[in-house]
């Protein structure tokens, strides 16, 4: 009888890579991860008949509460992945490529600019939306400026540039 090798077990070195398998295994769960995942995300989508599209928020960690943004966009029945600095938008991104639309938000810890031309080298299907608490801050890579006091607003531009999911 041939013997199966166990499973080597998953190192914890940091909490970057912690967080980034915690990650991954959550989005195979809901299947846009990999083309596997994506064929299961379609499967499940046909099953339920329709996918839900999955949104990235880029905005630094909130001291004291969870993401508005976040909240209202589950709300409105979007996956919503999140990432609290410019590398962790980049790995998200790089990792799970399938996501519908990247919303960064301005506000001095992410780099806008930088997150914007990244996904636009990789592809120009994504629509990058980019919030800003002051009138004047312009990201050049972004699709739609909005402000960041208006959550409603971003959900009337989620709803128009990938569906209603509800």
């Amino acid at each position: 009888m041939k013997r199966v090798p166990s499973p080597q077990p998953i190192s914890w070195k940091n909490t970057r890579s912690k967080r980034a398998t915690l990650l991954l295994i959550r989005l195979l769960a809901i299947g846009i991860a990999t083309e596997a995942g994506k064929a299961l995300h379609l499967q499940f989508a046909s099953i339920t008949g329709m996918a839900r599209p999955t949104i990235l928020v880029a905005e630094t960690e909130p001291t004291q509460a969870l993401s508005v943004r976040k909240l209202v966009l589950e709300s409105a029945k979007y996956n919503v992945l999140t990432a609290h600095s410019t590398d962790e938008a980049l790995d998200i991104f790089h990792m799970f490529p399938n996501v519908n639309v990247a919303v960064l938000v301005m506000d001095g810890g992410i780099d806008c600019e930088l997150v914007a031309r990244s996904i636009k080298q990789v592809t120009t299907k994504i629509p990058i939306v980019a919030t800003s608490a002051r009138i004047a801050q312009k990201c050049e890579n972004a699709d739609h400026v909005l402000s960041s006091h208006e959550p409603e607003t971003l959900v009337k531009l989620m709803r128009a540039l990938v569906g209603d999911p509800r």
